[in-house]
């Protein structure tokens, strides 16, 4: 029997793991339920988060020194804003691989879609029936603390294998999955 879905609305699109949210895809059958969404634990973010703030802190600081150099001040202001600009992209796309990597569990199959980058994407699915086995891992300190870890799905044949990389709970990503296929 399918588990019933929330009484109540409540915003997903920041979050890292969502059991049966109200969501839809392109190609998704009519009677397919999504039951888990999945992407990277955010802690896991916090390293290239901290960089970038840390590297937005370098103009303001290298600013007063500006006038000891051979530059005039429209050259200092279009070096800031370049600088600003270049990190400001480089954070966005990192934003958008960590938002847009998605593991999507189904009444029906597995998905996993890989974005590299702004322009580069890939996604692989396998139905509940191609599933062998399935594996969590959960390597260093911070994952054992923040309860996140690797979630390996194996399938039959040619068929790719999928994987949840640094899922929140992923014992219970593979409990539910388990469940999914016994039903």
């Amino acid at each position: 029997m399918p588990h019933p879905r929330p009484t109540h609305e409540h915003s997903y699109a920041l979050r890292s793991l969502v059991t049966y949210p109200h969501f839809s895809y392109a190609s998704q059958n009519k009677d397919e339920v999504v039951h888990l969404i999945t992407r990277s634990h955010p802690i896991t973010q916090v390293w290239w988060t901290l960089a970038v703030l840390l590297l937005a802190l370098i103009p303001p600081l290298i600013l007063p020194y500006a006038n000891m150099t051979l530059l005039v001040p429209n050259q200092v202001t279009f070096l800031v804003l370049s600088w600003y600009a270049v990190l400001f992209s480089s954070a966005i796309t990192r934003f958008f691989v960590w938002y847009f990597n998605l593991g999507i569990v189904t009444s029906t199959k597995v998905i996993d879609v890989d974005i590299h980058g702004i322009m580069s994407s890939e996604a692989s699915t396998a139905f509940l029936t191609q599933i062998e086995e399935i594996t969590e891992s959960s390597k260093g300190i911070s994952s054992a603390v923040f309860n996140y870890g690797d979630v390996l799905i194996q399938t039959a044949g040619e068929i790719p294998n999928i994987e949840f990389t640094n899922a929140p709970r992923p014992s219970l990503v593979v409990r539910l999955i388990n469940n999914l296929i016994k039903t």
